[in-house]
């Protein structure tokens, strides 16, 4: 995977993890465990997003370390 599609995943991950928290405080019958369960879905997504960065951090360290010498 590479970097934008990472980073892509965490932008789902987290739109999908609010959903299903918005769905489970606010739709009628829904389960109280939804809202737990869409909160470990955006920390999820925050992870990805963190991961992406880390790696688009080694690759330019990488390139400046080739450039150099």
């Amino acid at each position: 995977m590479t970097g934008d599609s990472i980073r892509n995943s965490g932008f789902v991950a987290c739109l999908v993890g609010v959903l299903v928290m918005v769905g489970g405080r606010f739709a009628h019958g829904a389960p109280a465990w939804l809202v737990s369960v869409g909160l470990g879905i955006v920390v999820f997504g925050w992870g990805l997003f963190a991961w992406s960065m880390v790696r688009r951090a080694a690759t330019a360290r990488a390139a400046l370390k080739d450039s150099l010498g």
